[in-house]
């Protein structure tokens, strides 16, 4: 199989795209996959990546693709007008695959994917076969789901500017009114001769898109496995069962001869400017010996001072949740610097080493991935870097501090206690300095869960106390491994929220302090700031800090830095 990133679409907003075709270059037909919208495309995009390979394994061309404003893409996803630039998306996906030389086309949509999908068909014409999985039969259902999920989990009430705000996503008035307007129930137009529709079943929708798709030779089925894909956040366990309804219907359903395949997309975009008019431009890049996939960030024909390297946060493939890594990667572009996104090995799209499992988070080989990563980016020195994580990723970047000692390391919510993945199957790594780990004795009710408790119940215990408690029961303490980054000359950005920040300062506050003298680190904490970034005002302001730490510190004092970029240097 043949995984093509692509950029097409308008040229002065270009969606990006993987078109997946047989080994052989050719295609029975051409299927192209709606993702769904905010926290929902999260979990779905791996899914969507195996769905893409299971049908090209069944001689189908397969486009994936991102919105304008989401993901890769182009766009901003606060402008207005957010459901009308969708809907182009689609139409633009449609027409790259009939443009390939596909003679049939197959739609398939997940959630607000089928919603958009639907409505776009029904005013563009219709495909020769569609696929509804677990659809959102109105957008106004869909934003209330997900504005009660927002406010029973955040606790915060929506802005008063009549803008809707949801895990990790907002949409400005005009973006949310239009989204309540889609209806698939009331819309009209013909989808497809033939149409898959699968839904929970708690939530049939047989009843309410009979009459919509009366016309059309409708097969109606369960989606299987919906709940632990989407409801669960950041878990995205594959739905196998609906996979392999889809590929079986949509091979029942098409031609069986094979066409040649010519796929006219261009595999660099200009997706900003900079203060002089210079385009700021993405490519793909193949990391290190793995082929690690990322996309690199750069204005066009120079950049100065390090490489900045984006990690994965959790199973949240390269673009971070909120899509923070793109919009970090392209204000640090506008100010000079090169940055390169990528996915950690079995994340996202990210291939896998020989004998390692898939979308496990915080899995071994990830050491050796950001280690190879570097080394791509910067092969004449890998520490001419700066490593930015949130989550599993500030772990990951703190990780490499240690290992390879970088010009900089910005962490957002490093998680440091956790089950390694590997002691499932033996025992932990021996490269994993920073996580924590409890001496024998205190390895008692669920490997130190007793501290965590008496933190709970007692929040004001004196920072001398926890600093015994942790001499006695911990080994890998967070504040000796940072100072040895540090040591190492090291410019270490720490930025935690309450719970995240106590796990690092309990019990170190004066070795802390020793280390903000040093003026190589800076401890921030934001009291309410959420672990995941989920909600708009603390987010804003961590990035913010975050973007202005890294520009002032790496970009405006590296003039003397400046070079040529090519792609050659990243491959």
């Amino acid at each position: 199989m043949i995984g093509t990133p692509i950029w097409f679409g308008p040229e002065d907003r270009p969606l990006f795209g993987w078109f997946h075709l047989p080994d052989s270059t050719q295609m029975r037909t051409a299927v192209v996959l709606c993702p769904p919208i905010a926290g929902e495309a999260l979990n779905a995009q791996y899914t969507y990546r195996l769905l893409a390979e299971s049908l090209c394994r069944s001689g189908f061309g397969v486009l994936r693709f991102d919105y304008d404003g989401t993901g890769d893409s182009a766009g901003d996803p606060a402008a207005p007008g957010g459901v009308e630039t969708w809907l182009g998306s689609i139409r633009a996906a449609v027409e790259l695959t009939r443009a390939s030389g596909a003679g049939q086309v197959a739609v398939v949509g997940m959630r607000v994917g089928a919603t958009l999908a639907a409505a776009e068909l029904a005013r563009s014409g219709p495909v020769d076969s569609v696929v509804l999985w677990d659809p959102c039969l109105t957008g106004r259902a869909f934003l209330r789901e997900q504005r009660a999920l927002y406010t029973m989990t955040f606790a915060r009430p929506n802005a008063e500017d009549g803008s809707t705000e949801i895990p990790g996503f907002v949409y400005c008035a005009r973006t949310a009114r239009e989204l309540e307007q889609l209806d698939m129930t009331a819309s009209g137009g013909a989808l497809a001769p033939r149409v898959l529709v699968l839904s929970r079943p708690e939530r049939s929708a047989e009843e309410r898109l009979g009459a919509r798709l009366a016309g059309s030779d409708v097969t109606w089925t369960d989606a299987v496995g919906q709940e632990a894909l989407l409801d669960i956040a950041t878990t995205g366990i594959v739905p196998q069962q609906s996979l392999e309804t889809i590929v079986a219907w949509l091979s029942g359903a098409t031609r069986t001869d094979m066409a040649p395949v010519a796929v006219p997309a261009s595999k660099r975009a200009v997706v900003a400017s900079d203060r002089t008019g210079r385009p700021v431009v993405e490519s793909p890049v193949r990391l290190g010996p793995t082929h690690l996939f990322g996309i690199v960030c750069a204005a066009e024909g120079f950049t100065r001072g390090p490489t900045v390297v984006i990690l994965n946060s959790a199973a949240v493939h390269r673009i971070g949740p909120a899509r923070t890594s793109v919009d970090l990667a392209r204000r640090w572009a506008v100010e000079g610097l090169r940055v390169v996104r990528f996915d950690l090995s079995g994340i996202g799209d990210g291939p896998t080493r020989p004998g390692q499992p898939e979308n496990v988070v915080r899995a071994p080989e990830a050491m050796e991935d950001v280690v190879d990563a570097l080394k791509a980016v910067s092969p004449d020195d890998p520490s001419a870097v700066v490593l930015v994580g949130l989550c599993s990723g500030a772990y990951q970047a703190l990780e490499a501090g240690l290992e390879v000692g970088p010009r900089g390391v910005c962490a957002v919510n490093p998680i440091l206690k956790f089950v390694a993945p590997e002691l499932h199957h033996g025992r932990t790594d021996r490269r994993r300095r920073l996580l924590v780990s409890w001496r024998a004795w205190a390895r008692v009710w669920r490997q130190g869960r007793w501290l965590l408790a008496l933190d709970h119940h007692f929040p004001d215990i004196p920072d001398p106390i926890w600093w015994a408690i942790n001499r006695a029961a911990v080994r890998n303490r967070p504040g000796d491994r940072l100072a040895q980054i540090v040591d190492r000359g090291t410019d270490v950005l720490l930025i935690c929220g309450r719970f995240d920040g106590r796990q690092i300062e309990r019990g170190a506050r004066r070795r802390l302090r020793r280390l903000e003298s040093t003026g190589r680190f800076h401890f921030e904490l934001i009291p309410d700031l959420d672990h995941g970034l989920q909600v708009r005002n603390e987010r804003e302001r961590a990035l913010q800090d975050l973007f202005h730490h890294v520009t002032s510190r790496f970009a405006q004092t590296a003039k003397a830095d400046e070079h040529v970029v090519t792609d050659a240097t990243l491959t």
